[in-house]
């Protein structure tokens, strides 16, 4: 480039025998450590080659080949809700966490460096050991490195991704409180346009930054237009839906119960987490109990429901809650999460 007398070269391990004198860097690019590799400075001699190692997020594939979104959509059961994932993460606060993270008698360019190349073994690097785990046939990286990703494939693999990419970064960087990752889903059509679901995807991220809970920023996963700290509410929306769908699959609820919470939820008009309509009190008083005296099974889903909703309790299925949502927010966005896991 620029005719500084540098070139650039893709070879193969065994095409390094071929380069003979001159400075040169080795890059290995993920490399697998086997017993022989990582540095291969076995298979070429030369006094002025320098050896290194980088990472990208990766295309290796079973077979060397690559699904197309709707291939990346079947789920194993062939009438599963077909729907792709568009997810887009990062470290919150990574500026402040540069200028403010190392003591100013202590921070150097070396510190400040070593700081910047975890961050891209983490994204660049260990993000391909968790996308071979968690959905190598059902997912894709189309970019990651630095402190952020951005990931292609089935909406509720993509979803997992997410949920896997926070915990092990929370491992990652010790459990300190200074260190959080936030993150917005788009669920798309499979040929819906990526650029536009990657917008979308941004916009969902920009609702995770922007969440407060309980007097904490960020730290949050935002799909369906609703952000959940990572902490203290994901975890427990996430087992109410479990539940849910449980009891959408053993029959003890029916859809019919999921369209009545969302509709009463719709019909909420509900403003910084306050009910607006009051009517919705006693009208899903009333709706519910029809249902519970038609299908005793319903029963204790339907209790738990009303007196969390009707008296605003700080629980969500019988557990404490920290966040700032009304408990019909919560149980709306639980319903609607079981509804495309039993969606066909």
């Amino acid at each position: 480039p620029l005719d500084l007398g540098l070139h650039y070269y893709f070879i193969k391990t065994e095409a390094l025998k071929g380069v003979t004198g001159g400075a040169c860097s080795v890059i290995t690019l993920n490399d697998k450590a086997t017993e022989k590799s990582f540095v291969y400075k076995h298979l070429l001699d030369n006094p002025q080659a320098i050896f290194s190692m980088s990472f990208y997020g990766g295309n290796e594939r079973p077979g060397g080949y690559f699904n197309t979104y709707e291939d990346m959509c079947e789920g194993d059961n062939e009438d599963s809700f077909e729907r792709l994932g568009v997810l887009r993460m990062d470290v919150d606060n990574l500026g402040n966490i540069f200028h403010h993270g190392i003591a100013k008698e202590k921070s150097s360019f070396a510190r400040l460096a070593a700081l910047s190349r975890s961050f891209d073994y983490f994204f660049s690097g260990y993000l391909n050991t968790i996308w071979w785990e968690e959905g190598r046939e059902r997912a894709q990286i189309v970019y990651s490195g630095g402190d952020d990703v951005f990931i292609v494939g089935s909406w509720d693999v993509v979803i997992g991704i997410a949920e896997r990419i926070r915990k092990d970064f929370k491992q990652y960087t010790c459990e300190n409180p200074a260190f959080s990752i936030s993150g917005g889903i788009a669920i798309i059509a499979p040929k819906f346009p990526i650029m536009k679901g990657a917008e979308m995807s941004g916009e969902e991220e920009s609702n995770a930054k922007g969440h407060r809970c309980m007097g904490k920023d960020k730290n949050a996963i935002s799909f369906m237009q609703m952000p959940l700290n990572w902490d203290a509410e994901y975890p427990q929306v996430k087992k109410l839906k479990d539940d849910i769908l449980a009891a959408l699959e053993h029959d003890i609820i029916h859809r019919s119960f999921l369209q009545k919470i969302l509709k009463h939820w719709s019909n909420a008009d509900i403003r910084n987490h306050k009910v607006g309509n009051m009517k919705t009190y006693w009208m899903m008083s009333y709706d519910l109990s029809r249902l519970k005296e038609r299908d005793e099974k319903a029963a204790g889903l339907v209790e738990q429901c009303l007196k969390e909703v009707c008296s605003g309790a700080k629980t969500l299925n019988g557990l404490p809650i920290q966040t700032d949502y009304h408990p019909l927010e919560l149980w709306a966005m639980a319903c609607r999460w079981a509804e495309l896991e039993n969606r066909k």
